[in-house]
């Protein structure tokens, strides 16, 4: 079955990225931007542990290349199969997304997985 793509909920503020402001260094500006996408992907797996507390692999992250960035999305369901686009950076989207089966984000999820245990 395919999976069911939704956007990102509007209840939780998207970050805004600026050029830095004066004086700010780009190391503290770049910092800065990574720290506010993580406060929102914190907040967005929060909303959608909410919807559904008790499935596998909810508010996992995954990712795919597409041009010079990643397509990312969250896993709402396993079964049925519903993802959430998070629109960061250029906010990509992966054009087959609704074609992702529940083996396939496993698949991912466990690739990811092993490797951040290198």
């Amino acid at each position: 079955m395919a999976a069911k793509i939704y956007s990102a909920t509007t209840s939780v503020e998207i970050p805004k990225y600026n050029l830095p402001k004066s004086g700010e260094s780009w190391k503290d500006h770049l910092e800065q931007e990574r720290k506010s996408e993580i406060d929102y992907i914190k907040k967005l797996r929060a909303f959608a542990k909410t919807r559904k507390p008790n499935g596998k692999n909810v508010g996992e992250v995954v990712g795919f290349p597409m041009a010079d960035g990643f397509a990312f999305y969250m896993v709402l369901s396993m079964r049925p199969l519903e993802l959430m686009h998070i629109p960061l950076g250029d906010a990509y989207q992966f054009p087959y997304a609704n074609r992702l089966t529940a083996k396939d984000i496993e698949s991912k999820i466990n690739s990811r997985r092993v490797l951040a245990m290198r």
